[in-house]
This record gives C-alpha cells, structure tokens and sequence, in this order.
C-alpha cells in the first residue's frame, strides 16, 4: 500500500520541496497507463526520477515524480514535474498539491521505444516502493515533529 503511514523514527531527508496547483497536462501519462500530476517546476529542483512523499487532501503519499523536459517526445520540452501518486485514484486537477523529493532514483534519459520507456516507469515505479518498504518506519513526521520543524512550517 502506497498511503505514508509507519512507526517513530528518523526523518527521511528532504532534499527538495516544490509545491502547486495541479495543472492539466497532454495526458501522456495516462495514454502509457501512468496517469500523472503535473505541477509547475521551481528552477531549483534537480531534471532526474524522483522517490517523493506526496499531499493530496492533506494526506502522505508515496509517489515517483519525473523532473525534465520529456526528451523521449519532444525534442526542446517544457521543463515539467509530473508525479504518479502511487495507488492515488481521484481527479486533483486545479487542487494543491505539496511533494517533498527524498531519493533521487535516476537521471533522466531519453528513449529509442515507448515500450522501453514503460518498462523504465514500471522500475521506477518499484523501485519508489522497494525504497519505501525499506525505510517506512522513518517516513512517518506526525510522531516526531521535533526532527524536522520546517516540515508543518512549509506544508500548505
């Protein structure tokens, strides 16, 4: 289960925050069966495959985020960053959404074949959750708010 919920322990380390208003996207995601969030990019966040701990509905989330600009389809794209909340179903659109980026899981790379690149976010995508199962017990903040005070101070 991909829900965020385990016993007290060490925070995981935040690398980066970013934070925004679901935005519709061209619904690539969906079409390779990964249906995506797709929320501005802050500048300073690193192009790479992302473990991240989503805020749908003020509720934790894993999910696999993608940061870059789709070099697989398009040849100058927009810098994105597109999230697959794991075992999210739901419509966020126009809905804020916070994500915290923990593990950096993969440079971002470009694609010969689609079929090679669903495969890539099927690993990913597992990848997320074995890192998850490893570590669950310190992901949970809620029972050890003192490790990591600017987590409620920036959470929307």
């Amino acid at each position: 289960m991909a829900r965020v919920r385990g016993t007290a322990g060490a925070p995981t380390t935040v690398w980066w925050r970013a934070a925004g208003i679901v935005e519709p996207g061209d619904a690539l995601g969906r079409v390779l069966g990964f249906p995506t969030v797709n929320i501005p990019v802050p500048d300073h966040v690193p192009d790479g495959v992302w473990y991240v701990r989503a805020d749908p509905h003020q509720a934790d989330w894993l999910a696999a985020i993608s940061v870059g600009s789709r070099s697989t389809y398009y040849q100058n794209g927009v810098r994105l960053l597109e999230a697959q909340v794991l075992d999210f179903t739901g419509d966020l659109y126009g809905q804020s959404i916070q994500v915290e980026l923990h593990i950096l899981l993969r440079p971002q790379r470009q694609f010969r074949k689609q079929n090679q690149l669903i495969e890539q976010i099927r690993r990913d995508i597992q990848d997320a959750r074995d890192w998850a199962q490893k570590d669950r017990s310190r992901l949970d903040l809620s029972t050890r708010p003192d490790l990591l005070p600017a987590y409620t101070a920036n959470k929307i």
